[in-house]
C-alpha cells in the first residue's frame, strides 16, 4: 500500500487532498484528522489565534469539507455499512443528502458533521493500529463486544443509537488501549 510522505505541509488543502488509499496504521497522522480536531498548521490560525475559531469559519470548513467526506466513504466501503448505517454516523442525515455527498455535490459541512467524520476516521485509525490485519480491523466495528461500553452490542450500535457521545466513546477506548491520541 502507498505511504505519505512524512514532512511539513505548505497547506491544509495540499495535505487533505493528498491522502491516498492507505492503511492509516501506517500513517503519522497529520491531515485530515488534526484539521478536524483542531490540529490546524500554525499559517492557519487567525488573528485570535484559536485553533477553535478557526474550525467555525465557514471557509475552512468549506475546504475541509470534501476531502473529509471522500475519506469517510473511503472507511465506509472498507467497513462494508449500508446507506442507512452510514446515515446513522452521520448523525440521521437523509440517504439521499448520503448520496449527493457520495455522487460529490457537498458544499460546505457543518461543525457537527466534520467532527464525527473525525471521529470516524480516528477510529478507523486506532483499529489499524490495534489490529494490524486489514479484515479483523475493518470488522471489528460490527462484531459483538464483551467491553462494559458495548454490553455484548456491537461498537457500530453504539456509535450510532448514542449519536455522537457514541463516538466519542468508541474512540476514547480505542485511543485508551493504542496510548493516546497521536
Amino acid at each position: 500500500m502507498p505511504r505519505l510522505k512524512s514532512g511539513p505541509k505548505s497547506s491544509l488543502e495540499q495535505s487533505a487532498l493528498s491522502i491516498p488509499r492507505i492503511s492509516f496504521s501506517r500513517l503519522s497522522f497529520t491531515s485530515i484528522e488534526q484539521c478536524l480536531t483542531g490540529g490546524f498548521p500554525a499559517g492557519l490560525r487567525g488573528p485570535s489565534g484559536s485553533d477553535a475559531d478557526q474550525r467555525k469559519d465557514p471557509d475552512v470548513r468549506k475546504r475541509l469539507s470534501g476531502p473529509a467526506l471522500r475519506t469517510f466513504f473511503r472507511i465506509m466501503e472498507e467497513w462494508e455499512l449500508t446507506v442507512s448505517e452510514q446515515c446513522g454516523l452521520l448523525g440521521w442525515i437523509a440517504p439521499s443528502t448520503c448520496h449527493k455527498y457520495k455522487g460529490g455535490n457537498i458544499g460546505t459541512l457543518s461543525y457537527d458533521l466534520l467532527t464525527r467524520i473525525s471521529l470516524v476516521i480516528g477510529i478507523y485509525k486506532a483499529l489499524h493500529i490495534l489490529y494490524p490485519e486489514d479484515l479483523l480491523a475493518n470488522r471489528w466495528v460490527k462484531l459483538p463486544n464483551t467491553h462494559p461500553l458495548f454490553s455484548g452490542r456491537s461498537a457500530l450500535s453504539v456509535m450510532i443509537d448514542a449519536g455522537i457521545d457514541g463516538l466519542y466513546k468508541v474512540r476514547r477506548l480505542l485511543d485508551s488501549r493504542r496510548g493516546g491520541w497521536n
